[in-house]
C-alpha cells in the first residue's frame, strides 16, 4: 500500500512538472515577437475587407496588446489567415494573433457569417528594439493572395 502511495505522489509530481514546462513553452511562444519578411506579391490594400483596430495599449508596463477585427466584405469568414504586424524603420514583426468573437455578423448585417472575426495580439515590450511602431494586418487567403492593410495607427513603446 505504501509503495502504491509513493508511486502516485511521484506520478503526480511528474505530471505537474510536465504541465509547468508545457505551459511555460506555450506562454513563451505566444508572447514573443518574431521578425517577419513580406513576400513580393503582397497586395497593399484593404478594400476587400471590413477592418478596424481599437487603441493599442501597454498592459502592466510590459505587454503590448492590440485588438481589432477583420472580415471579408463579399463572403463568409470560413478561412482566413490573419496576423497583426508592427513595423519600425522598415522592419516588420509578427505578433501571435488569435481569433475571437466580436459580434461582427450582427453588426455588419450583410448576410455573411463573420463569427470569430475579432483579433487579439500581444507581445512583450522587452522584445521590441524600436520606440514607435506602425500597426498592420496581414491577411492570407486560401488561394494564396496576401493583403497588407495599413491601420493608420502607431504606438510609442516608451510611453508604457
Amino acid at each position: 500500500m505504501k509503495k502504491e502511495n509513493n508511486f502516485l505522489v511521484v506520478g503526480a509530481a511528474v505530471c505537474f512538472v510536465i504541465a509547468c514546462i508545457f505551459s511555460g513553452l506555450y506562454k513563451f511562444s505566444n508572447e514573443h515577437v518574431k521578425q517577419y519578411s513580406l513576400d513580393d506579391n503582397v497586395i497593399q490594400s484593404g478594400e476587400l475587407y471590413f477592418y478596424g483596430c481599437d487603441e493599442p495599449s501597454i498592459e502592466n508596463n510590459r505587454v503590448l496588446a492590440i485588438t481589432g477585427w477583420i472580415a471579408p466584405k463579399e463572403f463568409d469568414l470560413t478561412y482566413i489567415d490573419r496576423k497583426v504586424l508592427i513595423e519600425n524603420q522598415g522592419v516588420f514583426y509578427e505578433l501571435n494573433t488569435i481569433a475571437v468573437e466580436r459580434g461582427l455578423t450582427a453588426f455588419f448585417n450583410t448576410g455573411y457569417d463573420y463569427t470569430n472575426g475579432g483579433i487579439e495580439a500581444k507581445c512583450l515590450t522587452a522584445d521590441l528594439q524600436g520606440k514607435e511602431y506602425k500597426l498592420y494586418y496581414l491577411v492570407k487567403e486560401q488561394d494564396g493572395r496576401a493583403y497588407l492593410i495599413n491601420l493608420d495607427k502607431s504606438i510609442d513603446i516608451s510611453e508604457g
